[in-house]
C-alpha cells in the first residue's frame, strides 16, 4: 500500500496523531514516516501503517533533527532484522537490483524539509519509485511529466532520466533482508 502524504488526508491524520502539534517539534516530516511504512510492507509483506511508524518513531527515540531518518533508519532495521547501508547511487542501484530496497533522502537547499522517496525496484531499465507526495502525476513539474509514467503507486522513470529527478549527492539507506 502506499501511504499519501499530502494527498490522503486520512494518512496525513493518523500521522499527526502521535506528533507534536508544533511543527518544529515533529520528531520527522511525514514523508521519511510515510516511505518507512511502506519499506516495511513491500519488503516484509507486514502491516506497517503511518500511525504506527510514528509512533515507533517517537518511542525510538526520535528527535526534531530532520536527518533523523538515519535515526529511524537504524531503528527499524533493528526491530525487523534488516541489514542497513549507507550508500551513493551506484551501490544503491547495485543492490537494489538485488533485492533491496532503498529510502531516497535528499536536500535541496532553498527548500525546506528534506524529500524522501521509497526505490522500490529496478525493471527493465526502469526505476520504480514510489512517492508518498505525488499522486498520478499531481505535484510534478510540468517539464518533467512528459519524462515518466505514473502507474498504480509508482513513479517508473527510465534509468537514462533518473539525474534528472534525482540530485548526485542523495543519499541511500538501502535495506537487505538478512537471509
Amino acid at each position: 500500500m502506499a501511504y499519501r502524504l499530502y494527498i490522503s488526508e486520512e494518512a496525513d491524520q493518523s500521522i499527526q496523531r502521535f506528533m507534536p502539534a508544533n511543527r518544529k517539534n515533529r520528531p520527522l516530516n511525514a514523508a521519511s514516516i510515510c516511505s518507512v511504512s511502506m519499506l516495511v510492507e513491500r519488503m516484509l509483506g507486514l502491516s506497517f501503517p503511518p500511525d504506527i511508524c510514528a509512533q515507533f518513531a517517537i518511542s525510538s527515540g526520535a528527535t526534531t533533527d530532520s536527518s533523523d531518518i538515519s535515526f529511524l533508519a537504524g531503528a527499524i532495521s533493528g526491530r525487523f532484522s534488516l541489514r542497513l547501508l549507507l550508500c551513493q547511487e551506484e551501490e544503491a542501484f547495485e543492490l537494489i537490483q538485488h533485492g533491496g530496497k532503498a529510502i531516497i533522502q535528499y536536500h535541496i537547499p532553498s527548500e525546506i524539509p528534506r524529500r524522501y522517496y521509497l526505490f522500490d525496484e529496478i525493471r527493465a531499465s526502469s526505476a520504480y519509485i514510489v512517492n508518498p507526495s505525488i499522486q498520478q502525476g499531481k505535484g510534478m513539474p510540468r517539464n518533467k511529466k512528459r519524462l515518466i509514467q505514473i502507474r498504480d503507486d509508482y513513479m517508473i522513470i527510465p534509468l537514462e532520466h533518473y539525474r534528472e529527478f534525482f540530485p548526485e549527492n542523495a543519499l541511500y539507506f538501502v535495506f537487505l533482508s538478512q537471509s
